[in-house]
């Protein structure tokens, strides 16, 4: 068996039967298993996958088959996504394992999917948060799916209800709100207060504020030689800029 499968993933259960149905105790929500194609299985969401954790879900499944079912509404897909492709690449680069393992199809739960888009997203977010680390560029595009869900962008604490996208990347990634923060100024294309350029970059200004309070009598080779300073500072200033930041 692969190294690095969580048990969210490819839990050790029994096969159940094509005619099992379970109930959903949420939401009264009656489950049943079927076994489809994998290719008639749809997919809406568009968020970027890790192509590294799909690697692994492949060699396990391989190895294991398919332990977990994948969650369907009617043949769309609303949970499973990683398996989803890994099982495609089973289907396109080992055939014969394919039809081994899915000799009647794929096994999938039907059932109607969570009407409320942003709490899934959360819950998808939280569970694989549990699974992995995630890398910061997967971590903005879930900033990004909230987002779109309708999540709030306020800062201040969110009112009785209100869900805001702050507190929902705080609870779920259990991090602080400054990096939460920092994860939805990238996911809206603001600029990051953490990679803003240091008070550095305004040395020249400050140079010109002292040059122009300079008394007359000052001699003139101060004058020169804070001048150069400014000239200076600037060029330093723009490579700064250019560089993304200040250096210590």
């Amino acid at each position: 068996m692969s190294g690095n499968i969580r048990v969210e993933d490819q839990m050790v259960e029994k096969k159940p039967s094509s005619d099992v149905s379970t109930n959903d105790e949420t939401g009264g929500d009656e489950r049943h298993i079927k076994y489809v194609d994998i290719d008639a299985i749809a997919v809406e969401d568009d968020a970027p996958l890790d192509d590294a954790h799909v690697t692994r879900l492949f060699e396990d499944i391989c190895d294991n088959g398919l332990l977990v079912p994948l969650l369907v509404s009617g043949d769309r897909l609303w949970e499973g996504r990683h398996r989803r492709k890994a099982i495609r690449r089973i289907k396109e680069e080992r055939p014969d394992v394919y039809r081994a393992l899915f000799p009647n199809g794929v096994m999938c739960m039907v059932g109607r999917e969570p009407k409320d888009k942003m709490r899934r997203i959360a819950d998808e977010l939280r569970v694989n948060a549990a699974r992995r680390t995630l890398k910061r560029d997967e971590q903005i595009a879930y900033a990004k799916r909230l987002l779109d869900a309708g999540a709030s962008t306020k800062t201040g604490r969110p009112k009785n209800g209100e869900k805001t996208a702050r507190t929902l990347l705080c609870d779920c990634l259990a991090i602080r709100a400054t990096k939460a923060q920092a994860l939805l100024n990238a996911a809206l294309g603001r600029e990051d207060p953490a990679k803003k350029p240091a008070a550095s970059t305004q040395f020249s200004a400050r140079i010109e504020k002292l040059l122009k309070k300079l008394p007359d009598e000052t001699p003139s080779t101060v004058r020169d030689l804070l001048t150069q300073a400014v000239a200076a500072a600037r060029q330093v200033e723009e490579s700064v800029v250019a560089g993304g930041g200040a250096t210590a």
